[in-house]
């Protein structure tokens, strides 16, 4: 298996996805700050307006790139006595970067390669398809897949590819994320993971084995919270108003859990669609009934798919958008979506019988060294308050000690510290399982709020 520095040919398969674009810039970043000519990238997407995008995005990324490591490529072009100025060096190193670029619509382009990278849209038909195509066309070359859920081992039988293939899951978006979840299928030779270990590093990855088991770590874990939440949404419902319901669970796993975004808008970032397939795919090889979700189903039937719209902001989902920011919520049982205003998130908060604004946030921690000891104490205070909201924090805190402890039990990930770097590098947690106030069960009990 090849190296990106060995490679002399790579292709990006789905590059004019969110995934793949990212993985084209990655790519092109690695290969043409490595001061060498050899290895051509072929980005092969089926729309012709997507790659239009693509070309503009890998040319403008690029440029940010070379101007803020102006000092490297002064030294790679010293001897280029004819560039002076720092634009000319600019200008020069995107010209030399993008000519090793190719763009096509036809798979057939990526015939050849050494390394493939497959990222197209997450159902088990098309990339079994897709994978039988490229293996075809490559006999030697190695492919590395982006599923986020999709068993190697059944990938690698279905495509005829034993022996060459790999799961490379890229966390959104590919450029930022530090994460990478690599998984080789069971009986692989080693230097297929070593392969895929020295490419991960080769990216600048931290990268994370998981056994081959559907879902993996990641969605091993944000699957079943999203099946979790939305199980406590059926119990709340009965309760107060559905969209209030909703509102609550989302403010509890953002403001109570210290995290980046609460659990309605996270899916809404990933794609209710997106979720739905992988939920559907891991019913298929877990062979769980439980794997299933009629409310998503029908959000993707009413086109409430939420997902990206570019640089112009998130798609309509469980909340409509406003740029990036949530300015109403679904009405699940009317189907309209109902503004987000002061006086709705002083009900929330008055459901969840505390302060409108959190003392703690996430953002606040994520910049503060002694951040853990802040944690903890907010944490084990808030769980003791005998509020609705201490009671969801704490159903949610026992769901990531076990649901954590099962993945390892299971052999998915190979220690509890693995599922925690999952969750804090791709998901941007503060904490994980590994947690001190999670590790007994003395420190998340609490006194009449829980069942």
């Amino acid at each position: 298996m090849n190296s990106l520095a060995l490679s002399k040919k790579i292709s990006i398969v789905g590059a004019g996805g969110k995934m793949g674009s990212g993985i084209a810039l990655l790519t092109l970043l690695k290969l043409s700050f490595q001061g060498e000519e050899r290895g051509s990238l072929h980005l092969i997407d089926m729309s012709e307006a997507s790659l239009s995008r693509l070309k503009h995005y890998l040319k403008e990324h690029l440029k940010k790139e070379s101007e803020r490591n102006i000092v490297l490529l002064r030294e790679m072009y010293q001897d280029r006595e004819e560039l002076i100025e720092n634009s000319e060096i600019v200008q020069h190193h995107m010209e030399k970067a993008m000519e090793r670029v190719y763009f096509g619509t036809a798979i057939e382009e990526s015939s050849g390669s050494d390394l493939i990278f497959e990222a197209v849209f997450e159902k088990i038909d098309l990339k079994t398809a897709l994978l039988t195509k490229i293996g075809a066309l490559s006999k030697e070359g190695t492919i590395l897949t982006n599923t986020s859920s999709i068993p190697i081992g059944f990938l690698e039988k279905s495509a005829a590819v034993e022996g060459r293939i790999a799961g490379f899951h890229f966390y959104n978006p590919p450029i930022v994320q530090k994460l990478l979840e690599v998984v080789v299928p069971e009986g692989s030779e080693d230097k297929l993971l070593t392969g895929c270990l020295e490419i991960a590093k080769e990216l600048g990855k931290t990268a994370v084995v998981s056994r081959d088991i559907a879902g993996f770590i990641g969605n091993g874990i944000f699957i079943r919270e999203i099946l979790l939440t939305l199980n406590i949404l059926e119990e709340l419902k009965r309760q107060m108003p559905i969209h209030l319901a909703l509102l609550v669970l989302n403010t509890v796993t953002k403001d109570l859990l210290l995290r980046p975004m609460g659990i309605f808008q996270l899916i809404d970032y990933v794609g209710v669609d997106v979720a739905l397939n992988i939920i559907l795919s891991m019913r298929r090889f877990l062979d769980d009934p439980s794997m299933h979700s009629s409310l998503l189903e029908d959000m993707v039937m009413k086109r409430r798919t939420g997902g990206h719209m570019g640089d112009s902001g998130q798609k309509e989902g469980f909340f409509r958008y406003k740029g990036h920011e949530a300015e109403a919520v679904l009405d699940l049982e009317k189907n309209v979506y109902r503004p987000l205003d002061a006086s709705m998130k002083a009900e929330v908060a008055n459901l969840l019988g505390g302060k409108s604004t959190p003392a703690l946030t996430w953002k606040s921690l994520s910049k503060d060294a002694g951040r853990d000891a802040l944690i903890e104490d907010f944490i084990l205070s808030t769980v003791k308050q005998g509020t609705l909201g201490s009671h969801l924090m704490l159903r949610y805190l026992r769901f990531l000690r076990d649901a954590s402890a099962v993945l390892v039990q299971e052999g998915v990930a190979s220690s509890i510290e693995d599922v925690s770097l999952v969750l804090k590098l791709g998901f941007y947690h503060l904490y994980g399982p590994d947690a001190r106030f999670l590790t007994s069960m003395e420190a998340i009990t609490c006194k009449g709020c829980c069942p």
